[in-house]
C-alpha cells in the first residue's frame, strides 16, 4: 500500500496532504496490525476501522487517485466490501446493546481496559450513518446519536465530510421522544393533554338523508389533523358476518417494503381483505361514506385482522400500496370488532393520543394536509395486546373519486 501511494509527493500540494493523510492513516494502522494480526483484529474497533481502511476509505483513495495518475493496485486480493464494513458496524451496536458499552470509551479505542486503536471522526461518523439506516431490536438508532456525537467531537481535530449529521442527530432525538410517547400511551401513562380538549365536542351526526334518519354519534378527539370516533356502528350481526367471511382466509399481516410484500416482525396480526360482493360488506361501506363525508367507490376492500397476545402493528403511516393504481389514502376508517380487557390501543405519539378499542366504533382520521401532502403527524401504532383478543377492519378510503368531497384548497396557510 504504501509503495503505491507514496508517489504522489510528485503531484500538487493539495492532493499531497489529502493523500497523505491517508496514507499516515493506512500505515499507522498497518504497523498496529503486523504486531499481531490475530490479537489486533480480535477487538471490534480495530476489525471497523481495518475494514473500513480497505474498503470505503480505499474506494476513496483510488477514486481520487484515478482522476490524475496511473493508479495500480492488487486486483487479485479480495478487499472488504461496504457489505462487510455494514456487519461490523452493526455488530458494535449489538455489543453496545447487550454490554452497554459506553461510546466515549470505545471510540477512544478502550474496550473494557482492552486498548485498541482510536478511531477517527470520519470513523465514528461512518459508524453512526450505519447505525441510523438499520432497523432491529437494539435500538441502533441511540446508538448512532452518540456516534454522531463523538464524530462531532472529533471535527476539530481531523476535518472531514459529515454532510446532514445535524439532521440525522435531530431526527434521532425526535424518533427518540416519539418512541418513549408510544411507549407511555401503551401503558396508560400518559394521555391528550387538556389544552387540546378543551374546544372538543360529541354530536349527533346528521349530515345526510340516511343520518337524518338515523344519526350517529360522533366524538371528535382532534380538531387538526381531524380524528374522530363514531359510536355503534356496527351491529354485533354485521361484525360476525365480517368475522366469518374472514374466518378461512386468514394468514399472516404483511407491509410493503421496497415495492414487495413481505412479513415483518414490527406487524403481527392475521389478516384477510374481503374483496367480495356481500350485502352486509356493502352496507358497511357505504355506512362509512355516509359518516365520512368521502366516497367508498375508491376504497380499498376492508382488511379484517385479528390480533392475538401481543399481536401489534408498530409506528407506521398508512401510505398507499404501490399496486392499486387509485391515488393516495387520503383517510382511514378503523372499524373495532371487538373489546380488548387490556392493550391493544391505537395510539398516535405526537398528539399524545390513546384510543381503546370499543366494540362497534369506527376511528376515523385523515392521512394528508388539503394540498395532498402526507401528514406526518399522523404517524400511528397499534399497541401490543396484553389480553384477549383484538378484532378490526380496515377501509383505506383513496383520493380517486374525492375531488368535489374534498377539494384542494385555493390557498395554502
Amino acid at each position: 500500500m504504501n509503495d503505491i501511494v507514496t508517489p504522489y509527493f510528485f503531484l500538487p500540494i493539495g492532493f499531497c496532504a489529502y493523500t497523505f493523510r491517508y496514507l499516515n492513516i493506512f500505515t499507522n494502522e498497518h504497523e498496529k496490525a503486523n504486531r499481531n494480526a490475530q490479537k489486533y483484529v480480535e477487538n471490534p474497533i480495530n476489525a471497523f476501522t481495518l475494514i473500513k481502511r480497505l474498503s470505503t476509505d480505499f474506494e476513496v483513495l483510488k477514486t481520487v487517485a484515478s482522476d490524475i495518475t496511473e493508479f495500480v493496485w492488487d486486483r487479485e486480493l479480495l478487499y472488504p466490501t461496504e457489505e462487510d464494513l455494514i456487519g461490523a458496524a452493526v455488530a458494535i451496536g449489538r455489543l453496545q446493546y447487550y454490554y452497554k458499552l459506553n461510546t466515549t470509551e470505545l471510540a477512544e479505542g478502550n474496550l473494557k481496559g482492552v486498548f485498541g486503536s482510536p478511531m477517527s471522526g470520519s470513523d465514528c461518523y461512518s459508524l453512526a450513518l450505519m447505525l441510523y439506516k438499520q432497523e432491529g431490536p437494539y435500538n441502533y438508532s441511540s446508538y448512532a446519536a452518540k456516534w454522531f456525537e463523538a464524530a462531532r467531537e472529533r471535527l476539530d481535530e481531523t476535518p472531514f465530510s459529515a454532510p446532514n449529521m445535524i439532521t440525522y442527530m435531530d431526527n434521532i432525538e425526535d424518533l427518540n421522544n416519539t418512541e418513549n410517547h408510544y411507549y407511555e400511551l401503551c401503558r396508560g401513562e400518559i394521555n391528550i393533554s387538556s389544552v387540546n380538549t378543551s374546544k372538543l365536542q360529541c354530536v349527533y351526526l346528521k349530515r345526510s338523508p340516511f343520518l337524518m334518519l338515523a344519526p350517529i354519534k360522533m366524538e371528535m378527539l382532534l380538531m387538526n389533523p381531524v380524528v374522530v370516533l363514531f359510536h355503534d356502528v356496527l351491529a354485533n350481526s354485521e361484525i360476525e358476518i365480517m368475522k366469518m367471511i374472514a374466518g378461512t382466509k386468514l394468514d399472516r399481516a404483511f407491509v410493503i417494503s421496497d415495492g414487495e410484500k413481505k412479513a415483518s416482525g414490527y406487524r403481527t396480526a392475521q389478516c384477510a381483505w374481503l374483496d367480495e360482493y356481500n350485502d352486509t360488506i356493502e352496507k358497511v361501506k357505504q355506512r362509512a361514506a355516509d359518516f365520512t363525508g368521502l366516497s367508498s367507490e375508491h376504497a380499498e376492500p376492508l382488511e379484517v385482522l385479528n390480533y392475538g397476545i401481543g399481536g401489534h402493528y408498530d409506528l407506521h403511516y398508512d401510505d398507499p400500496p404501490l399496486n392499486y393504481g387509485l391515488g393516495i389514502r387520503i383517510a382511514t376508517v378503523l372499524f373495532y370488532m371487538s373489546d380488548v380487557s387490556q392493550g391493544g390501543a391505537t395510539v398516535f405519539p405526537k398528539f399524545k393520543l390513546a384510543v381503546r378499542p370499543k366494540k362497534g366504533a369506527a376511528l376515523y382520521w385523515m392521512n394528508l394536509h388539503p394540498t395532498g401532502e402526507v401528514d406526518v403527524r399522523t404517524l400511528h401504532a397499534s399497541c401490543p395486546v396484553l389480553h384477549g383478543s383484538k378484532w378490526v377492519a380496515n377501509m383505506r378510503i383513496h383520493g380517486a373519486g374525492q375531488e368535489l368531497l374534498w377539494p384542494c384548497p385555493l390557498a395554502v396557510d
